[in-house]
């Protein structure tokens, strides 16, 4: 008798365990279609809405091109406001401006238009700084700027900060997009990020 207990736990655990890992991999396999859709998104250039009169750019800092995608973008909607989120302290933003090469020409029609914000050290954080700062303004639409395999999890964290707001993704292409060694590495951290963000773990 206490050997069929034995054995029926093991069985039960040896269940439970291959049902996780089971879930885990089709999860992952859905974060992984996800972020190769906004890869190609990154590629070809998403679909944009129609311009509206108070739509804001909020672009998450961390990749290199990130910034520079956003100013591209507000090149082109002129809209009135980009918030870059997450920059580091004591950077003043002439110098990120200079980082930002051809994306930065005619900056000066657009300088009023930039804030920055570098209290932020995490997606989360990005998006309650994000709300902090915005919550005064008057937005219709806010556009987000971040990189391909980060868009899945910074859109579900802003859609939940911002419910009652468009959000539109504007993904940026990384070295995931290539499927670089260290591309590949961020996509798997950035999936166990996601994992932790659905069970409540910040």
């Amino acid at each position: 008798m206490l050997a069929q207990r034995e054995h029926f736990r093991l069985s039960l655990f040896l269940s439970a365990l291959a049902a996780g890992v089971l879930i885990l991999w089709v999860a992952m396999v859905a974060f992984w279609v996800s972020a190769r859709r906004y890869t190609e998104s990154a590629y070809h250039g998403p679909r944009l809405p129609e311009i509206q009169e108070n739509e804001a750019i909020v672009v998450l800092a961390g990749d290199s091109n990130r910034i520079s995608q956003a100013f591209a973008l507000l090149r082109t909607r002129n809209g009135p406001l980009i918030l870059l989120s997450g920059v580091e302290p004591g950077i003043p933003l002439v110098t990120i401006i200079n980082q930002q090469g051809s994306s930065a020409i005619n900056i000066h029609e657009t300088w009023g238009k930039v804030i920055t914000e570098s209290q932020s050290r995490s997606t989360v954080e990005n998006a309650e700084e994000a709300e902090k700062i915005l919550r005064e303004k008057t937005i219709s639409q806010l556009f987000l700027v971040t990189s391909d395999y980060h868009m899945t999890r910074a859109l579900a964290i802003f859609r939940a900060t911002f419910p009652n707001l468009s959000i539109v993704p504007y993904a940026v292409s990384s070295e995931f997009s290539i499927l670089t060694y260290s591309g590949m590495r961020k996509f798997f951290l950035e999936f166990w990020k996601y994992v932790f963000y659905l069970v409540g773990v910040k």
